[in-house]
């Protein structure tokens, strides 16, 4: 997590909100808005990321985490409805 950022719903709120936003790409300077699909329905906050032995980030570990995340709200929304 980094400093100075708290966990709560309306970061969560903010986070997703921006993601509606245009931005411009310093490196390139092309617009870039992201597609539907591309915004988040929701926000999990990390306390670290999950490091291989080398110390480099565990995108397997990363992506496996998220499937699980995904899954386990898709169970909720079933049970809803």
């Amino acid at each position: 997590m980094k400093p100075g950022i708290i966990p709560n719903s309306d970061t969560e709120k903010h986070i997703i909100e921006s993601s509606y936003k245009t931005y411009v790409d310093k490196t390139t300077n092309d617009v870039v808005t992201l597609k539907e699909y591309e915004v988040p329905e929701s926000v999990t906050f990390l306390d670290e990321l999950p490091r291989t032995e080398a110390g480099k980030i565990d995108y397997e570990k990363l992506k496996k985490m998220a499937e699980e995340e995904y899954n386990l709200e898709r169970q909720k929304k079933k049970v809803i409805k």
